[in-house]
């Protein structure tokens, strides 16, 4: 699934690939301004929200790896005292 920036970066190269070229060029293109602008536009509105979303998904990350880290730390001193027991 794609977040919606690597949608507008797609809907951009494909905008860019469908222009036509420039007389006697074939590096430069003609661009609809209006309608790269609104693209770009799009793109600075929806970079915040991204960065925030990945940000809170990166912190849940840390919780789980911390609480995963505590409850194996804590089988470990169990199977370690049960072991203990048994010799």
């Amino acid at each position: 699934m794609y977040s919606r920036i690597e949608q507008i970066i797609t809907e951009i190269e494909e905008f860019i690939d469908g222009c036509k070229f420039q007389p006697f060029s074939n590096s430069k293109i003609l661009v609809d301004k209006e309608h790269m602008d609104e693209l770009l536009r799009e793109l600075r509105m929806k970079t915040p929200d991204e960065i925030k979303r990945y940000q809170k998904v990166i912190s849940q990350k840390e919780e789980i790896l911390n609480d995963a880290r505590e409850k194996a730390e804590a089988m470990i001193a169990e199977t370690q005292i049960h072991t203990d027991q048994m010799i």
